[in-house]
């Protein structure tokens, strides 16, 4: 963005009107005989000066106004880019937000799903214990168990990934366990 810019002011700088100073000195030879010219020249003879100023002004500005136009629209451009990119940044930082409070409603309806299939399996035993049951709905009760607890610990771990990904939105993750890094 900082180049475009760069490139706006210098291409808008191309528009002005152009004044350069030109100067020179010298030491020339001015005989026709070649030893004397080059002893002029060694000895500092015949020094020669010119001053200057040239003024340039472009009449027509054709391309410096197309590159002016062209580092204009570029500038925009990196505008623009530079704008999505921060929405974009928001969007993701509102979905991982939006994602740790599902996966954290999600762990809570599961936990409360466990402690039914508990209590379940629970009141299946006393029954199988009082006569009033068989083991196969006492086995049926545990496997419905052990479904609910795959599901309570897929809902950490989804909660757990949440998190990170909330915390590597927001650029957090090396703060939230404790690692520095030193310049």
């Amino acid at each position: 963005m900082k180049i475009d810019r760069t490139n706006q002011s210098y291409a808008s700088n191309q528009l002005l009107p152009r004044v350069d100073f030109v100067g020179s000195y010298g030491h020339g030879g001015l005989d026709p005989n070649f030893k004397e010219s080059r002893r002029q020249v060694r000895e500092h003879d015949a020094r020669a000066y010119t001053a200057g100023i040239v003024v340039r002004v472009p009449l027509t500005f054709a391309s410096e106004r197309g590159r002016a136009r062209a580092a204009r629209l570029t500038v925009r451009q990196s505008e623009a880019d530079l704008e999505r990119f921060e929405q974009d940044i928001a969007l993701a930082v509102a979905a991982a937000a939006g994602q740790i409070e599902t996966t954290r409603k999600r762990v809570e309806a599961t936990r409360h799903a466990l402690d039914l299939a508990r209590q379940a399996l629970e009141a299946e035993e006393k029954r199988l214990k009082a006569g009033t049951s068989n083991t196969f709905f006492v086995l049926q009760q545990q496997e419905q168990l052990a479904l609910v607890e795959n599901s309570y610990a897929r809902a950490l771990g989804d909660q757990r990934r949440a998190l990170a990904t909330y915390e590597r939105e927001i650029g957090t993750t090396l703060q939230s366990h404790g690692i520095t890094l030193s310049q």
